[in-house]
């Protein structure tokens, strides 16, 4: 026959499938440094910055012929980024976050960007 066992209840509950332990989003996610390839002759960040985690930046891109690439824009940040979300607008080029190497954030476009054109983008990362 089968016998009876008290246990203590547990609790539990859903958690998100994004969500994890020690995540937290930065009071400013200034680059470092930003690096450009594949953008151009004389590409330049005309403006960057930064409010409750956000940064916003503007690149211009250079003259000259851009060309669709993985690594268009190289974020250098202080530290290694976990998690890095990008917003930009939906402009032209869309870019996206291609890979995060270290404290690199690569940015890459579907679509070659136009010569001499301001981009704005919109970066939260969390660290």
């Amino acid at each position: 026959m089968g016998v009876a066992t008290v246990s203590v209840p547990v609790r539990s509950a859903p958690r998100p499938s994004d969500a994890e332990d020690g995540v937290k989003a930065p009071g400013s996610s200034v680059p470092a440094s930003v690096a450009f390839a594949s953008m151009g002759t004389g590409p330049v960040l005309t403006k960057t910055e930064a409010y409750d985690g956000i940064c916003r930046i503007r690149v211009t891109s250079g003259t000259g012929v851009p060309a669709i690439a993985v690594n268009n824009i190289q974020l250098t940040m202080d530290r290694a980024p976990r998690k890095v979300f990008l917003q930009n607008g939906g402009s032209t080029p869309d870019f996206y976050v291609s890979s995060i190497a270290g404290s690199v954030i690569n940015i890459g476009s579907v679509v070659a960007p136009a010569a001499s054109t301001a981009y704005d983008l919109e970066i939260i990362v969390l660290y």
